[in-house]
């Protein structure tokens, strides 16, 4: 896996749909029938199972040689890939006997023998959650035949994480909301959410989306339902968050239009000037100039600020210039460096 820590993933770099969705996500999980769950996994058994998936992944496109043990793959990368939204947060702390490949455009992942024996997460610009389910069933088709899935008749597909059983498919959203936060209406809106069985947090688990407005958006209930009514349910939720935002972007700019460019300006500003920008600051900074490319204040793409919610985290940046992850004033200052020199204002 070549992963150059100065380039974004491919499929984050075109123009997005609209300026509230940053990117859609979504994973398929299976587990064969009669086998352990990988967490119960000795490293022997996850060979097995591997050897079994083989002849199928390479059917669906992807060689054997394309997968690295997740347990040889440094720490550092680890999060790194985490911060390109390429794998799930536990996958950096726990590799357990996981085996991990990612394609070219990082727009898909394959996990296997990590939670459950299987998985693919795809990842897309726009909100087609149509789109990406056909991906995961198309992908998952190639072993349909040949595997029988640990399923139940209550709970439907089975994890080895209960949370995440039943449909066999989760689908979510990356978000920005700014507006509807500065309007004092994020916690109404994330507790109707959450009434709509759906859970809102932070994309790169910082706790701060109530501050920056950049979150992820997933379906929770998946027991009882099918992956068509998970995309009816999540695509239905995103047109209402875009809506509302789009409806508290106008208001604001009508109401409070110097309160709204004062903030935006005092981000620009230390973007451009301070000597340290430290990483729980990222996703607050660069929401504000976000905000202001969609209201017009900078002339700048929304994919430069995109691009930098990834680039400028702590794994970039210790790849990039050969920091250490544990010296936080290092990686302070390069962010501030890094976000001075690929940012502009006028």
């Amino acid at each position: 896996m070549n992963i150059l820590p100065n380039k974004p993933p491919t499929w984050l770099s075109t123009p997005p749909e609209n300026d509230v969705v940053i990117g859609c996500w979504g994973v398929i999980l299976r587990n064969i029938s009669g086998r352990k769950f990988p967490i119960k996994l000795g490293s022997a058994e996850s060979e097995t199972i591997f050897s079994l998936f083989e002849p199928y992944l390479l059917e669906a496109g992807w060689n054997a040689d394309s997968f690295t043990p997740i347990e040889q793959i440094d720490p550092i990368h680890r999060l790194l890939y985490y911060e390109r939204l390429n794998i799930p947060e536990g996958v950096v702390h726990r590799p357990m006997h996981g085996l991990l490949a990612i394609s070219e455009d990082e727009s898909k992942t394959v996990l296997v023998n990590w939670v459950d024996h299987i998985n693919l997460i795809v990842r897309m610009r726009t909100a087609k959650f149509d789109e990406i389910v056909y991906e995961l069933t198309k992908f998952i088709g190639y072993f349909d035949d040949a595997f029988e899935w640990a399923k139940s008749d209550k709970f439907g597909y089975l994890s080895s994480n209960p949370m995440q059983s039943g449909a066999g498919v989760i689908l979510g959203a990356y978000l920005h909301v700014p507006a509807t936060i500065l309007l004092g209406k994020f916690g109404r809106l994330k507790r109707e959410l959450i009434e709509r069985e759906l859970t809102v947090a932070s994309i790169w688990k910082m706790g701060v989306e109530e501050a920056s407005g950049i979150i992820n958006l997933k379906t929770r209930r998946l027991v009882g339902v099918t992956a068509e009514q998970l995309v009816a349910q999540i695509s239905r939720a995103v047109e209402d968050v875009v809506a509302q935002e789009i409806e508290a972007r106008e208001k604001l700019w009508e109401k409070s239009r110097e309160s709204v460019e004062d903030k935006i300006l005092r981000s620009a500003g230390i973007v451009t000037y301070a000597k340290l920008v430290e990483s729980w600051e990222l996703s607050t900074l660069l929401s504000a100039i976000r905000l202001g490319i969609s209201l017009g204040v900078f002339p700048m793409p929304l994919s430069a600020v995109d691009s930098n919610l990834i680039l400028a985290r702590d794994a970039h940046l210790a790849a990039r210039f050969g920091e250490e992850l544990t010296d936080q004033q290092k990686l302070s200052m390069r962010r501030a460096q890094f976000l001075a020199e690929t940012l502009w204002f006028s």
